[in-house]
């Protein structure tokens, strides 16, 4: 059997589009993570996960993203800590 091979020529406007539809999604995603800490500090990754129907994995993305913007910081341990949204 013969492999068919089809190439498309690269769209520079939907790769762009997909970036900023990217951008958008990770946007309401930190919204919403931010709203449920200010509302429950003592939020766990697992909490966030299912009331975001998302991983924990991409919950921990986003809060290491967050961390680095200097949005969200964890105040004490894992197990007695709690998270302190910045605001500017």
């Amino acid at each position: 059997m013969k492999k068919l091979l089809v190439k498309f020529p690269a769209n520079d406007s939907a790769v762009n589009q997909t970036g900023k539809e990217l951008e958008k999604i990770t946007e309401k995603t930190t919204e919403k993570i931010l709203c449920i800490i200010k509302n429950n500090p003592h939020v766990t990754y697992r909490e966030l996960a299912e009331a975001l129907a998302m991983t924990e994995d991409g919950i921990y993305w986003s809060v290491k993203q967050l961390r680095k913007q200097g949005l969200l910081h964890r105040i004490g341990g894992r197990k007695e800590g709690y998270w302190q949204v910045v605001t500017q």
